[in-house]
């Protein structure tokens, strides 16, 4: 029963997986890479979160998380009747099995690093959420960079 759960949760996982990539993720933040946090502020939104470092930059983190359900599937109960070798009737049954309902949380911790000019210097991320469809990488790019032709 455990396996076919997590069965079904990587099943799901390929699934979003197949529609949106780390590929297209990565792309659109890489493209900040010397760009003005102020152009990255008008595109992303304020950070979640901001941390100053020791060399006098300041961190940027945005934080994105897809919560959701897997899908509940049931299989019936089954009964079966037949006879053995002296005729007896035999019935055998199966119960109804239930699987799936499991709850997951992925995130994505985007960061930009940011000099005392304002340009971006860094930028790198990691979780299971950091994917994007094509559609998503080009709304999340930076407009002044021109998009893959691919």
């Amino acid at each position: 029963m455990k396996v076919l759960r997590l069965c079904l949760l990587g099943a799901l996982v390929a699934l979003l997986a197949s529609c949106a990539t780390t590929q297209n993720y990565s792309t659109a933040v890489r493209s900040w890479n010397g760009a003005q946090q102020e152009i990255l502020q008008r595109v992303w939104g304020y950070s979640t979160h901001t941390k100053k470092l020791d060399n006098g930059n300041t961190l940027l983190v945005y934080r994105r998380d897809i919560r959701g359900t897997t899908p509940t599937t049931v299989t019936p109960a089954t009964r079966t009747v037949s006879r053995d070798g002296w005729g007896n009737k035999v019935v055998t049954e199966t119960p109804a099995i239930v699987s799936g309902g499991q709850h997951y949380n992925l995130r994505c911790f985007t960061y930009f690093e940011v000099n005392k000019k304002g340009i971006i210097v860094n930028t790198s991320f990691r979780g299971q959420a950091c994917t994007a469809t094509k559609s998503m990488m080009l709304s999340l790019m930076n407009p002044n960079v021109a998009p893959p032709t691919k």
